[in-house]
């Protein structure tokens, strides 16, 4: 059962508009012992949950260490929660054209590990509060979505910089986190950081362990992962999606990456 202080929000019909709607929300509402695991809810899904929560983002699967905050597109899978005791979480289903801008401000289905989570519970709950209103303010709700992002991608780009990473090189690998699907080449991302492309890559692999054009697969994959388990979706068009119109080629790296072909990586997943 929810405990005491949980707090729900659903929409009314017609509520919200084409830029923003949201749809649900919970605050701190309190879960049994269980892992969620689902294909997706067709919205965007940002989530927030506890230390000792196992959580899968496009890394893989992982248990949190610190609270963690994510946020989830359209089409992508969720699997989070802890099987061995209660725990609480709060969450926000949305919809509308200003979605796009959530990737410019954090990248999706990375799991941020928060060292203090008290903004972003502030956040959520004045999200909460405006909902509440009779007629709540459309940039009221923009700007706390943003600012509870932005505070957020502060704690992703702190963990880097506390590495000795460039803020360049830093906005430059969140950059193609979230424009994975577009026709990225090593010249095009070398000019992002203002270098010639052999100086690019020999300072990004320093920073990051492999050559951009690696991570760019890597990213790639860890999506077509994700995008498989939807059934719905054929090859072609998940192929497409991480930015690949030809889909022999394609095949060809989920091979490389996964072990198996497409068809076959879908299978294995939808058996787990």
């Amino acid at each position: 059962m929810p405990a005491d202080n949980s707090l729900f929000y659903f929409s009314s019909p017609g509520a919200g508009d084409d830029q923003l709607s949201i749809t649900r929300m919970a605050f701190d509402e309190t879960m049994r012992a269980a892992v969620v695991d689902r294909h997706s809810t067709g919205d965007v899904f940002l989530l927030m949950v506890p230390a000792g929560c196992v959580l899968r983002d496009r890394f893989g699967i992982q248990e949190l260490e610190k609270p963690g905050l994510i946020y989830w597109r359209e089409r992508q899978p969720h699997y989070y929660g802890r099987s061995d005791q209660a725990w609480i979480h709060s969450w926000i289903h949305m919809h509308g054209s200003w979605m796009r801008r959530l990737s410019q401000v954090c990248p999706s289905n990375t799991c941020i590990q928060l060292d203090d989570v008290s903004m972003i519970e502030q956040c959520m709950r004045m999200i909460y509060d405006e909902l509440q209103e009779p007629k709540s303010e459309r940039q009221i709700l923009y700007n706390s979505i943003e600012t509870l992002l932005l505070h957020a991608r502060r704690h992703l780009n702190n963990a880097e910089v506390a590495q000795g990473i460039p803020n360049q090189f830093i906005e430059l690998k969140q950059y193609v986190d979230n424009h994975y699907q577009m026709p990225l080449s090593l010249q095009d991302l070398a000019k992002r950081v203002d270098l010639s492309s052999s100086h690019f890559s020999n300072r990004f692999r320093e920073y990051f362990s492999c050559s951009p054009i690696e991570y760019l697969i890597r990213v790639r994959m860890e999506q077509s992962k994700h995008l498989l388990s939807n059934r719905s979706l054929r090859i072609q068009e998940v192929s497409e999606l991480v930015g690949y119109e030809d889909v022999a080629y394609f095949s060809r790296l989920v091979k490389r990456y996964h072990g198996v072909n497409p068809r076959d990586l879908r299978k294995q997943i939808l058996e787990d």
